[in-house]
């Protein structure tokens, strides 16, 4: 079974089985997660409108990393779509929360 990516959104979820490469970096509470389309059919433009949609007001969803053996589940993901001369590109990573000076006083 290969890794499968599911989005989970308060309207709803979306899994994500096909893409041409993945790839995940995590370090501390950081994590990034690629995936790529090169087919040529802007594929990821239309899945990242439906990312949109499912996210409706919220900022930020829930993935779930799953694979055969096991998996692992991140909060507070959002997206990006990327195009280059030689892929899409959806990238997913955690959401940078800033803190204002009254927040912190």
């Amino acid at each position: 079974m290969d890794i499968v990516l599911i989005l989970h959104f308060t309207a709803g979820e979306l899994a994500i089985k096909e893409y041409t490469s993945l790839d995940i970096s995590r370090r501390e509470n950081e994590i990034h997660v690629n995936i790529t389309n090169d087919k040529g059919n802007f594929a990821f433009n239309s899945l990242y409108d439906k990312i949109l949609e499912l996210l409706g007001d919220d900022e930020s969803f829930k993935i779930e990393i799953k694979q055969e053996a096991g998996g692992a589940t991140f909060t507070d993901i959002a997206a990006d779509y990327h195009l280059n001369n030689a892929a899409e590109v959806l990238h997913f990573g955690k959401v940078i929360r800033v803190q204002s000076e009254q927040e912190t006083e």
